[in-house]
């Protein structure tokens, strides 16, 4: 039997540091659900695995001790299972990248990032010495971001590109964890729970234009969990109140020179954020959107945020469009009502599971 250690470090904000580490020990099986995948769903992401070739895009699983694939229909897990928690993915050059807590995929040595080359995981280069939180693609570089200091054996304080065969850093970096990164206006954007990004003040958010870090206004009050471009304008989620002295709750818009909220914002944390059909979605903790009822999904129609169904019963910690679908993951066991074991599919009117029970491997 194999057992998985799931455990995660959570850094308070401001100059001191509230550690609190959370650990689980049970067996791991994924295919013990009827639907989805094996315990919590902390990342997903789609894959054309033939790039222009005939076969259809995958939906890529991530999260507690599996990486799985779907196809629409069926489920099956990719490689062996990880030692402990994946935390991102990512698709760079055509190959799929995986990042978290793990030191082990099976057999192979991998130090939190490791990459599919087709037949089984691989590490990619050295590694980091703690966790990757998050990966994206930026200029051509993949771009990895969490709570480490060293990639390799180069110091790369929380933040650092890989060049193709190596691991380099991004300026000085930050002084606490990056959480989430997205593409604006040709810059790349970290948010977390960092208080300072090139050794200048940068609350919680920072842009890199190529070449140095510079704050985005005057940031946030607390951390920021997830970032994505909706209508031309960046948007920030997160578990911030204020941006300077404007309530954002939870929520927030960059208009070019300061944060604008949407809305009335959210009652609790938001730790994703997508576009579908033209409309931002959020997902999260939070059980009230706009003031209305919105249990933890809801949607932002330009003027207004509006509940999608019943919702679910337990955190959303990630989201993503696949065939035209808006999917969501997390903690939760139900959607809408409906029995879906950590994952789902809106096709515009309800909530669904995705597939049939999952093959393993």
């Amino acid at each position: 039997m194999r057992i998985c250690n799931r455990s995660r470090t959570i850094f308070g904000c401001g100059f001191s540091a509230l550690v609190l580490v959370v650990l689980i020990i049970k067996p791991c099986f994924p295919q013990q659900g009827p639907f989805g995948v094996c315990e919590t769903v902390d990342a997903v992401t789609t894959w054309d695995i033939d790039g222009a070739g005939p076969k259809p895009p995958l939906l890529v699983v991530a999260g507690f001790c599996s990486i799985t694939i779907s196809d629409g229909n069926s489920w099956r897990q990719l490689g062996d299972e990880t030692e402990s928690d994946v935390w991102s993915l990512a698709v760079y050059n055509g190959r799929l990248i995986a990042g978290g807590a793990f030191t082990a995929i099976g057999s192979v040595d991998a130090n939190r990032v490791a990459e599919w080359n087709g037949n089984n995981w691989q590490p990619l280069g050295d590694g980091m010495n703690r966790e990757v939180d998050i990966l994206t693609d930026y200029n051509g570089r993949l771009i990895a971001g969490g709570g480490f200091t060293m990639a390799g054996n180069i110091v790369a304080n929380r933040i650092a590109r890989w060049d193709g065969s190596n691991w380099q850093p991004l300026g000085s970096g930050m002084d606490y964890t990056v959480y989430t990164l997205t593409v604006y206006n040709g810059q790349l954007i970290a948010g977390g729970i960092f208080i300072t990004a090139g050794g200048v003040s940068a609350n919680r958010i920072a842009r890199w234009d190529g070449s140095n870090w510079s704050p985005l206004g005057s940031g946030f009050n607390n951390e920021v969990r997830a970032l994505t471009v909706y209508n031309g304008q960046l948007v920030a989620g997160g578990r911030f109140r204020k941006a300077g002295g404007t309530s954002v709750n939870g929520i927030a818009r960059w208009d070019g020179n300061n944060w604008q909220p949407l809305g009335s914002g959210m009652d609790n944390e938001v730790l994703a954020l997508t576009v579908y059909n033209d409309q931002l979605i959020a997902g999260g903790y939070f059980t009230k959107a706009g003031g209305k009822k919105a249990y933890r999904i809801a949607r932002w129609d330009g003027s207004n945020w509006q509940p999608l169904g019943r919702g679910m019963n337990d955190d959303v910690n990630t989201l993503t469009v696949y065939n035209n679908r808006l999917i969501a993951g997390g903690d939760f066991t139900k959607a809408g009502g409906v029995n879906v074991d950590h994952i789902a599919e809106w096709n515009g009117n309800k909530w669904q599971p995705i597939g049939k029970r999952m093959n393993n491997k």
